[in-house]
């Protein structure tokens, strides 16, 4: 997940924490609110990046024991 630090509408900061038990990685762009995420330079950057990283790529997280995976998602991962 890629958020803005400075975003009116959610916590940010509380993503990582959230989204952990998940398999969630976190990026939160400093100067960066949720509109900037379209736009930002950085976040454009931060999102080619992720793309580029690829769907198993999640640094320092553990894949899950079970299969989370739902019939919608798994596309996502070819």
């Amino acid at each position: 997940m890629i958020a803005g630090q400075d975003d009116e509408l959610m916590v940010s900061d509380a993503y990582e924490r959230e989204l952990k038990s998940f398999w969630i990685g976190v990026k939160i762009l400093p100067k960066v609110n949720y509109m900037g995420l379209v736009h930002h330079q950085d976040a454009i950057t931060a999102i080619i990046a992720t793309v580029k990283q690829g769907y198993s790529g999640t640094p320092n997280l553990s894949p899950p024991s079970t299969s989370l995976h739902s019939a919608p998602f798994d596309r996502l991962r070819d």
